[in-house]
């Protein structure tokens, strides 16, 4: 689990839910990378494991 720093958090603030309290997003990293259906609780809780950092996120975008 990662706690997003300040500007991710307002960045999934600016968001829509995809139910109450949580996200569904796909992150891109900046080595290219991309995390798809990440679950974002309380829009700083991403469920992704220990695989990247804030530093390493470059986006973060509703799944389709």
């Amino acid at each position: 689990m990662i706690q997003l720093n300040e500007t991710w958090a307002r960045h999934m603030v600016s968001l829509p839910e995809a139910g109450m309290d949580y996200q569904i997003v796909d992150i891109t990293l900046k080595d290219g990378r991309t995390f798809e259906h990440i679950v974002v609780i309380s829009a700083e809780l991403v469920f992704a494991g220990d695989d990247f950092s804030n530093d390493d996120i470059a986006d973060m975008k509703m799944s389709s």
